[in-house]
């Protein structure tokens, strides 16, 4: 999961509190700094793809990373740097699903990935996941 330093502890938590329930669960948090705005922006919705492709390149993130929607211009694929999310895709050799700034979103994500059920990826997409 990639996310802004200003998010990142919550979103442990929750990766936390579903590895207790769920038993394991393969995720975790990568916080992004803003070098393209500066260090004082800390909210995801201003991230940019470059930023994220920098701080995650060459990192084992698996088989997918997930990021909020609201990194993304609304309606597109598109991050505020002109980045695609297949750009992002691309440069990191991983699927890339921004999910909704829902913790029941996330969760479902997690949960949904580790038992390889895609009913939300088939919700949010209208088709199975690979």
């Amino acid at each position: 999961i990639a996310t802004g330093v200003s998010a990142a502890p919550f979103l442990r938590q929750i990766v936390d509190m579903a590895r207790e329930k769920c038993g394991k669960i393969k995720a975790d948090v990568y916080p992004i700094r803003n070098d393209f705005f500066g260090h004082t922006i800390t909210v995801s919705g201003l991230l940019t793809g470059q930023d994220i492709v920098a701080q995650l390149k060459g990192k084992d993130l698996g088989e997918t990373l997930l990021i909020s929607q609201n990194c993304l211009r609304a309606g597109e694929r598109v991050l505020l740097d002109d980045m695609t999310v297949e750009d992002m895709e691309q440069a990191l050799g991983v699927r890339i699903v921004p999910i909704p700034d829902d913790g029941q979103a996330l969760v479902d994500a997690i949960i949904y990935k580790e038992k390889k059920q895609n009913g939300f990826f088939r919700r949010l997409f209208g088709a199975k996941a690979k």
